[in-house]
């Protein structure tokens, strides 16, 4: 089948085998790609120290320097050199008040490091930024938060920790650049992609993946809203 280009979150997105990386350039093929910076190469665009801003930070921390990196959490999870046990150690020590993290911090894209662990199926990480309160709701440049991050890129388990640790806390009527909400970009990806590949041979694990996120989007949206009438 032919791949549709669309406009949204992490890099070119065609659901890759484990052992190759996915880019986050671009956003989930059911979405259009943003545009490049000039030249091609990607600036970063970091908001002002968490110790400044008194966000995210925990008092007498050291804040980390930005002056060569202004988003070490984003280089520590970005493929190919995914560091996850680094990623997990400047959280714990974020936590512990040993260092100052920026959480609201962001790429040229406008991501925050939210973004890139839901983007690319880390549902461990996702918990670990929302309990030490990541924004939930943060849109790129694209009008995306995390929550479309992990729709857009099929990861069940990922939407499910997301909306578990982010409960109350995350809006689901949010809409991109595209006007879509999570869930409608999870019905249009899987809109896009047949039960079955390869001449009806091979299941689509992809049209799987679409499947069980629509579900938990939809089932929790509902449950929300009886606990709303409820209210």
């Amino acid at each position: 089948m032919a791949f549709v280009t669309l406009t949204a979150p992490v890099g070119t997105h065609r659901f890759p085998p484990q052992n190759r990386p996915l880019r986050l350039a671009r956003g989930p093929r059911c979405a259009p790609a943003p545009s490049r910076s000039r030249g091609g190469v990607a600036r970063i665009v970091a908001t002002d120290s968490a110790a400044a801003k008194g966000k995210g930070a925990t008092a007498g921390a050291t804040p980390v320097s930005t002056q060569y990196d202004p988003t070490p959490l984003h280089t520590a999870l970005m493929p190919p050199k995914t560091d996850l046990k680094r990623v997990r150690q400047m959280l714990n020590d974020h936590a512990s008040g040993k260092l100052a993290l920026d959480l609201h911090v962001v790429d040229a894209h406008r991501r925050t490091a939210l973004h890139v662990a839901t983007g690319l199926g880390m549902p461990d990480i996702v918990e670990r930024l929302v309990s030490l309160g990541a924004d939930v709701n943060a849109q790129d440049s694209q009008g995306l938060t995390p929550l479309h991050m992990a729709s857009g890129y099929a990861r069940p388990s990922t939407v499910e920790a997301l909306l578990r640790a982010a409960e109350g806390l995350i809006d689901m009527s949010l809409r991109d650049m595209q006007n879509r909400t999570a869930l409608e970009l999870a019905q249009m990806c899987l809109r896009n992609e047949p039960p079955r590949k390869f001449i009806g041979l091979v299941p689509n694990q992809k049209h799987s993946a679409y499947t069980q996120v629509v579900e938990l989007l939809y089932n929790f949206s509902q449950r929300s809203a009886a606990e709303g009438d409820d209210a």
